[in-house]
């Protein structure tokens, strides 16, 4: 399967990660523009006005990707589950590793697009490069373990499903 579609990036950031990414560069334009009013904290990387604002909007962004891309997964195991007659069995271990996924490419995502207000803290700038190629390969790691993972509980449910029958 493409090692779910491309490493789970779309299903993982889309609509919630993206829409934080639009407000940062939102803000930047009216930066550019010239609407900075002059008691905003300054950033030097980005200029973004709202830092932590930005900041927290992110964590709440990642948070509700976290819980949409788990009720995207879990309706689709729901599906498969209907089409093998099993019950549904205990997923949580595949909603852990859903927020995992998740939180792993927004790390990406704010490390590597310019306009991210986490460029404002010196660490994360001086080690972007690193910390998004250590996300990147957890998130392949994640990503191959949340597959096993689903397929094995699929399968422990059949097993289970024809030794009560």
């Amino acid at each position: 399967m493409l090692v779910r579609k491309y490493c789970a990036f779309v299903s993982s950031t889309f609509p919630w990660v993206w829409g934080c990414c639009l407000t940062w560069w939102v803000d930047r334009l009216l930066v550019e523009m010239g609407h900075r009013s002059t008691s905003a904290p300054l950033c030097n990387h980005s200029q973004l006005q709202y830092v932590s604002m930005h900041c927290y909007a992110t964590a709440m962004a990642v948070v509700g990707q976290s819980v949409y891309s788990f009720v995207g997964r879990r309706k689709q195991f729901h599906r498969e589950s209907i089409l093998l007659g099993i019950r549904q069995p205990c997923i949580v271990h595949l909603g852990l590793c859903q927020i995992g996924i998740c939180i792993l490419w927004s790390i990406v995502v704010a490390c590597l697009i310019d306009v991210s207000p986490w460029l404002c803290y010196g660490f994360i700038l001086e080690h972007r490069a690193t910390i998004a190629l250590v996300a990147i390969k957890m998130v392949l790691v994640m990503v191959v373990v949340e597959q096993k993972l689903y397929e094995w509980t699929l399968k422990r449910a059949v097993m289970v499903e024809t030794f009560e029958i």
